[in-house]
């Protein structure tokens, strides 16, 4: 009866792949000529029209719960109508990013988006050290590699590939656009960044969602899983590090680029481990102070304090 068992349970998780697998294909199908239209309709236009299919189902959704735990956990004095506010404010950010994703190549980056701080950059590229840029979920973060594009300053970036296997082919296949090398987190990534920073060159990571092999450091004042492996190799190279992030006004995008940090002026301890926590902090606190000025533009929905809160 034991084997019957196990057997049964073993046919019913395959029909679930099945039909898991299935369901991927079908919204990765969906998804392609959707990208296709918004591509072509005025980038304003589809930017308010993702903005607005995301904003009216997106709070409904099952997810949107663990948004509103983040929320509430985080800022404990806001009533529910802010944050409902900011959870209807994340989905129009993230339907907007949708429907743009596909054009972001088509804008004219003198023109169609504000830069802020591209000196710190110019002169981060003058060192002549390896550049780690520090980028987060904020705004529309796809914007970033598009940029680098198009001034043809040659970066590698580090995602997280989507749970969605066939949507994440699709998403590849838009960056592959940009002639830049994408490397997914993993170890793939760690060799990239490696092979990227140890021959002065320049790469992206996005440091502010959930690190399950990382430390408990302090994000937005609660203490969250946290990576120090960027921070290690930082330190190992003498990387600058060189924040950036991108913010909106409706369809208007702003990329900002921070002061370049220089690990070694900053008087860090000189046990490699706590340098590298030390850094981690400092990138947190950074977040931190990105996420308060637009907290409807950060994406709350992954489990950044724990399954406790998720």
């Amino acid at each position: 009866m034991k084997f019957l068992a196990v057997a049964a349970v073993e046919r019913y998780l395959a029909r679930m792949r099945i039909l898991k697998s299935i369901a991927d294909h079908l919204l990765a199908a969906l998804i392609v000529p959707l990208l296709a239209l918004f591509r072509l309709l005025p980038f304003a236009t589809s930017s308010a029209i993702g903005g607005a299919i995301a904003r009216s189902i997106g709070p409904r959704l099952a997810i949107s719960r663990r948004a509103r735990r983040n929320l509430r956990f985080i800022f404990p004095a806001w009533d529910e109508a802010r944050v409902a506010t900011t959870v209807a404010e994340m989905w129009d950010n993230l339907g907007r990013n949708f429907a743009e994703y596909n054009a972001l190549d088509r804008l004219d980056y003198a023109a169609d988006v504000t830069v802020v701080g591209a000196e710190h950059e110019a002169a981060a590229i003058n060192s002549g050290k390896p550049i780690l840029y520090l980028a987060a979920h904020i705004g529309n973060w796809e914007l970033i590699a598009p940029y680098f594009a198009k001034c043809r300053n040659p970066v590698t970036v580090v995602y997280r590939p989507a749970n969605n296997r066939a949507v994440d082919r699709v998403i590849q296949s838009i960056r592959a656009k940009t002639g830049l090398v994408f490397a997914a987190k993993g170890k793939a990534a760690s060799k990239a960044l490696i092979a990227s920073l140890s021959n002065r060159g320049r790469a992206i990571v996005l440091m502010d969602q959930k690190m399950g092999d990382g430390e408990l450091l302090p994000l937005l004042g609660q203490d969250a899983l946290t990576g120090t492996g960027w921070a290690r190799l930082v330190l190992k190279y003498d990387a600058l590090i060189l924040p950036i992030y991108v913010s909106r006004e409706a369809a208007c995008l702003t990329l900002h680029i921070e002061p370049a940090l220089q690990p070694s002026a900053l008087g860090l301890s000189d046990d490699s481990q706590q340098a590298a926590r030390e850094l981690a902090k400092m990138a947190n606190a950074m977040y931190g102070n990105w996420i308060t000025a637009r907290p409807g533009q950060w994406l709350w929905l992954h489990m950044r304090w724990g399954k406790r809160l998720g």
